[in-house]
């Protein structure tokens, strides 16, 4: 349980050092940085049985989501 904590824990700063040299702050950053993680570790049980075109479309399209600026 202590090592699945610390790797939760390098995954979370590293995404959110992403997220934060991209310009992320605040509650802003802290979503984005959360919503990155579970999409990244429960990605393929939301894809069901879509084909690999279909998962890459799908994963471009989180990317975008979670990388455009509301401004």
């Amino acid at each position: 349980a202590d090592v699945v904590k610390d790797v939760y824990a390098m995954r979370f700063a590293f995404i959110k050092n992403v997220f934060v040299e991209m310009g992320f702050k605040g509650a802003d950053l802290d979503i984005r940085v959360r919503l990155w993680l579970c999409y990244a570790t429960h990605g393929k049980a939301m894809y069901g049985k879509a084909s690999r075109k279909k998962q890459n479309e799908l994963l471009k399209l989180c990317h975008q989501i979670l990388t455009c600026t509301s401004e």
